[in-house]
Order: C-alpha cells, then structure tokens, then sequence
C-alpha cells in the first residue's frame, strides 16, 4: 500500500489533461493524488466532451487547444512552474502548450501518433462481442470530430522537434488504440536534453483503471519530485 503525505511544495501548477472524446473522469485517481501531495491541479475539461454526440460536431482542435491554453494563462501568474500531463490525445495537446510557452516539462501517457494495434483490436472487439458490451465496439462520436483528431496529431509531429522541455513519455504496450511505436518515435522527436522512455507490458488504453494504475501514478510522482 502506498501512503501519501500532504507535502507542502513551492508553487508548482499541474494541468492534466484527458483523452478525445472522453471527460476528466478517465483520469481523476491521477489528479487526486497530486492535490493530496500539494500540488495545484488543473483538469480542462475539453471543449465538447459532455458524452453528447451533437456536442462534438462542430468542435476543432484548435478550440481543445485554447481550453489547455486558458488553463496554463490561469495557473501562469499563481504558480513557479507548471507541468502539464497528457492521457492520450491529452498529450499531443500538451505540446502544443509547452512549444508556445515555457513550461516545467510534459509528461504524455498512451500519446497517439501511429493508432492502433490490430490484434488487440480484434481480440478487444471479440471479447465486447462475446460478453455482450456491443456498446464498447465503436465509439460514438463524429466523424467531424475523428478529422479533428487526425488534423492535431499531424500537427503534432511537426512541432516535435521544438520540444526542449523535460519531457517524459509512458506507454502501455497493449494498448488497443494507440501502436506503441508512438512513443519511441515521441522521444527521438523531441528535443529535451532530459527525456525519458517507460513502457508498461501488460496494460490496455485506459491505464488508469487498470490494475496498475496505482503503480504509473507512483511512477509519475517520482518523476515530477525528481526534477
């Protein structure tokens, strides 16, 4: 069991942004325990994201863009340092903001460039077949908002190499959605003189609600107190 301490740090903010598509629930037990330990925490909830299909059509990337931004303008003048963690497409977002502007460093989780793994997805859809979840099949969302995607991880990879920040890119090597290869090829993009490559064998996507989240979270924090 792991017990954590309030810890009184100096102003240090920490946006942590979730995935396309979902909401900040996904990754709550994560910001949770970066309050505890007395970090300021900022958790955007992306333009759209209200789990209504309609509210996602005429959403672009650029609006989840400036909702991370006024997060960081928010956190800019309260706090030192600001780091920003990204869950999935949370991370190409979190670029976008340490390349704008000068930020702690970026941790990414499960971050797409290349998307997915198509064993996993077929095993993941048989298996939502046979137990019946044919809800978790297909993904309810636009086909707008899937362009939308698209356009920021192409966005994305351009602006790669004007990382300079320290930057720390975890993976999860079962993920159905995201091909591991997105994370090599993060870090040998980026640009920071202090980057870190973690790989996490036996995990889905949703690395939060597995049965090692706790395990990433610790991971996270050491990392953060390390730097």
């Amino acid at each position: 069991m792991v017990i954590y301490m309030k810890i009184c740090y100096k102003n240090i903010g920490i946006i942590v942004v979730h995935g396309f598509g979902s909401d900040t629930k996904e990754i709550k037990s994560l910001s949770d325990k970066l309050e505890l330990l007395g970090y300021i925490v900022l958790t955007p909830l992306l333009t759209g994201c209200t789990g209504l299909k309609n509210d996602l059509k005429k959403v672009s990337y650029l609006d989840w863009i400036r909702d991370v931004e006024k997060a960081y303008l928010t956190l800019k003048d309260k706090t030192d340092e600001i780091i920003l963690i990204g869950f999935s497409m949370g991370g190409l977002l979190s670029f976008q903001i340490a390349k704008k502007y000068k930020v702690k460093g970026v941790i990414t989780l499960n971050t797409p460039i290349y998307l997915g793994n198509f064993l996993l997805r077929i095993k993941r859809i048989v298996y939502n077949i046979v137990s019946l979840k044919l809800n978790k099949i297909f993904i309810k969302l636009p086909i707008h908002a899937y362009l939308n995607f698209n356009k920021l991880i192409k966005n994305t990879k351009k602006i790669l190499p004007d990382i300079q920040c320290n930057t720390l890119i975890s993976q999860a090597m079962h993920d159905e959605i995201v091909h591991y290869k997105s994370a090599k090829f993060i870090h040998d993009q980026v640009n920071s003189k202090n980057k870190k490559l973690m790989f996490y064998k036996k995990n889905n996507h949703l690395i939060f609600q597995s049965n090692v989240a706790q395990d990433v979270i610790v991971d996270l924090i050491k990392y953060i107190e390390s730097k």
